[in-house]
Formats: structure tokens, C-alpha cells, sequence
């Protein structure tokens, strides 16, 4: 009854404020904790209000809010809930114009599954507001929250239409929002076909009316199976914790980033390890490398060498960090630091397909630290960098320059 009293009342400012007051947000997150249902959804709804103020935004995230917030998502808890915690709690209920003779009734499992929608979409709005914060926003792609969220937008035949569709374009603002932060429009790019797409791109960024979603929602209901099978393996592939699709060394490869002239390049993470990395394998029969086995080796022990130099020696934080090689079944892998950003070019045709331009502070911003990053190879170690281009400059938070 407290919890629904005080979603109520945090349409005034001022209980917002006292809420902050009297150090409200470690008592709302511990609720979190609980199983029932009606107490769940009316706490996230508090939470979605009162962290429309920045200062306690920061403190649910520092509270560990979030992860709170996707472990509800993903679906795991046995929730439960019956008429005497829905129906009775509500305010028509304490108007008086709702009248039940069993209230201690269990719900229908269609029942139960319309108010579980329901507390999912109010956890998705909650984590739309959360996501103003890069902070708040990075945590989230970290935790593996666009993956978790993602999933909700699937449509599937056993639920509740109406529900459903609500919960979609709940999930959909989510999704817009973090997108909507530029270093995460890459993990966007292979999600959805290019016309469902064009839609969520066209409805702008920070959108919070949810009307905006529902032709979104709309169109990808309407897509056939071939097309929805397509969607969900893209979901799957996001899946941050899924199982490693192989492993070379002591590297768990998670996905495939990308291909290049001499290799191919993977997001691992080593053995018993949490930090993600980049690895870059290199075939070393490509023609590049030399007609016969003995000058392959050649180049092979030049590559090993020189990049054991830059391991050593290279510690600048817009230069890449190297962390080892190895040989193994006639490749070489480069393990190296995994960039977080957007390719310069990118940005750049990005910038240039929406008729907008780098303000010229930002370009001081980026120039400078190129400068910097170019002069500390050329004149303190002597290395120059022969494929300088727009592809091989990574910007990431706040515009910060890796080459």
C-alpha cells in the first residue's frame, strides 16, 4: 500500500525531492528483491519518476540499480501475485468502483502474464531514463542490456496482444535511446533489416512518447517468419554471455568483428578472464606474406618482433595497447586492446548522410589528440604508422581518439 501510495504521489516535485531527502533509493532497490509482483511494478515506477534527476540517476546505478532492473528483465524469478495485490491496491479499487468477492484468488496465467508484461515495460522505462547518462548507458551494454532488452521486442503468438504490443514499444524506446548514443549505433547495425530500420532511425533521437514505436512494433509484427528468424538470430549473436562459438589458446572467441586484407579479427575473453579483448588472426599462406615457406617465416618473425617492441614499449592512451602473439595451426594471433567506438570514417559518411558537420571544437578536440598520439610515435619511439586512415581511428566515449 506504501509503495502504490508513493508512485501516486511522486507526480509532485516536491515528494521527489524528499524521497532524495530522506535517502530513498537504497530502500526502493532492496525491494527490489521481493517476488511480488504489484510491489515490483509500483517501486520500478517510482524509480522511473525520481531518476528523472540526474544526482539520483548516478545513485541508482552506484546503488547497483541496473543489473537490479535486466535481472527483472531476463525473466527468471518466480514472481507471484494474486487479486488482492492487483485489483485491491489500485486507485479506482480505493475509489470504490471496483469490487472483488475473492480477492485472495489466484490469478489466470494469462493474468499472470499480462502484469509480468507489465512490470517489464515499466523496467525498460526505467532504464530509458537511466540510459540519459553515458555512465548509466555504458553499464547497461555492458551487463549485456541491449541484448536482454532486445529479446522483449520478439512478438510471439501466446501473449496478450495488447500487452504485448505495449511491452514492444516499451522495449523499442529502450533500445532507441541507447542507440541514440553514438558509441553504441555499431552494436545496431546488423539487428534489424534495412526498411525496419529506416523506421527506428527516423523516429529521432530521445523520443519519449511511446505512440512514436507503435508503427515499429506494427511493422515488424507483420514480418514473416523467414524475416522474424533472421531478427532473433541477430538478437542471439549480441548475447554477451553466450557460448564461445570455439577457442584458440587460452582465448574464448565470442564473436566476429570484422575482416581485413591479412586476417580476420574477434572479440575473445581469456580463460577464467572478465576483461573482453580484440584478437587478430593472420592466415600466413596469404600471398602477402611470401611465395615459399621460408620467406612466410621471415615475415612471420619480423611481424612476431615488431609487435613485441610496441607490447614493450608503446603505453599512450590514444595508441592501442598490444598484449601478445602467438602461433598456432599456421596463423598468427595478435591479441590486443578491444576499442569500444565508431571508425572516424564512419562517423564521418554518418555525420554526412544526416546534413551535419563536426562543430569545430570537437575537430580541435580529435586533432589534438592525433597529434599527440602520431608525435609520441614518431619522436619518442622512433615507429612510424603506415596505414593511417579515417578506418584505423576509433573514436569512443566523449570523443576519445585510439589509432
Amino acid at each position: 500500500i506504501t509503495a502504490e501510495l508513493l508512485r501516486l504521489l511522486c507526480a509532485e516535485s516536491q515528494v521527489k525531492e524528499q524521497i532524495k531527502m530522506y535517502e530513498g533509493v537504497p530502500v526502493l532497490l532492496s525491494l527490489l528483491h521481493s517476488d511480488n509482483l504489484k510491489l515490483l511494478w509500483s517501486v520500478v515506477w517510482i524509480l522511473v519518476q525520481v531518476c528523472e534527476d540526474p544526482e539520483t540517476s548516478v545513485e541508482i546505478r552506484i546503488w547497483g540499480g541496473i543489473k537490479h532492473l535486466l535481472h527483472i528483465l531476463q525473466g527468471e524469478r518466480n514472481l507471484v501475485s494474486d487479486h488482492s495485490s492487483v485489483g485491491s491496491l489500485s486507485s479506482a479499487n480505493a475509489a470504490g468502483r471496483i469490487q472483488h468477492l475473492h480477492l485472495s484468488d489466484d490469478l489466470s496465467p494469462d493474468e499472470m502474464q499480462e502484469n509480468t508484461f507489465s512490470l517489464q515495460a515499466a523496467c525498460c522505462a526505467a532504464i530509458t531514463e537511466l540510459v540519459l547518462n553515458e555512465t548509466n548507458a555504458y553499464q547497461v551494454v555492458q551487463a549485456n542490456g541491449i541484448y536482454t532488452i532486445a529479446k522483449l521486442i520478439l512478438p510471439n503468438e501466446e501473449r496478450n496482444a495488447e500487452k504485448a504490443n505495449l511491452l514492444q514499444c516499451y522495449a523499442f524506446r529502450a533500445l532507441r535511446f541507447l542507440f541514440s548514443m553514438e558509441r553504441n549505433r555499431h552494436i545496431f547495425k546488423r539487428l534489424f533489416p534495412t526498411d525496419l530500420f529506416e523506421i527506428f532511425i527516423d523516429i529521432g533521437h530521445y523520443v519519449r512518447d511511446i505512440s512514436a514505436y507503435e508503427e515499429l512494433v506494427a511493422k515488424l509484427n507483420l514480418l514473416k517468419e523467414d524475416k522474424l528468424k533472421q531478427i532473433a538470430e541477430s538478437i542471439e549473436s549480441m548475447n554477451q554471455n553466450k557460448a564461445p562459438t570455439k577457442h584458440i589458446g587460452n582465448y574464448a572467441i565470442l564473436e566476429h568483428l570484422g575482416s581485413g586484407a591479412f586476417g580476420s579479427v574477434y572479440k575473445v575473453r581469456k580463460h577464467n578472464g572478465q576483461n573482453l579483448l580484440a584478437m587478430k588472426e593472420v592466415n600466413l599462406h596469404n600471398p602477402a606474406f611470401g611465395k615459399n615457406k621460408k620467406d612466410r617465416d621471415s615475415s612471420v618473425k619480423n611481424i612476431v618482433s615488431e609487435l613485441t617492441i610496441i607490447r614493450e614499449q608503446l603505453y599512450h592512451p590514444n595508441v592501442v595497447r598490444y598484449y601478445r602473439t602467438f602461433l598456432e595451426n599456421d596463423r598468427l594471433y595478435i591479441v590486443m586492446e578491444l576499442i569500444e567506438g565508431v571508425p572516424l570514417g564512419e562517423h564521418f559518411h554518418s555525420l554526412k548522410e544526416k546534413q551535419q558537420q563536426f562543430t569545430e571544437e570537437r575537430i580541435w578536440h580529435i586533432f589534438i589528440q592525433l597529434c599527440l598520439a602520431l608525435r609520441y610515435l614518431h619522436k619518442e619511439k622512433r615507429i612510424v604508422h603506415r596505414d593511417l586512415t579515417p578506418n584505423n581511428v576509433m573514436l569512443g566515449d566523449k570523443d576519445k581518439v585510439t589509432i
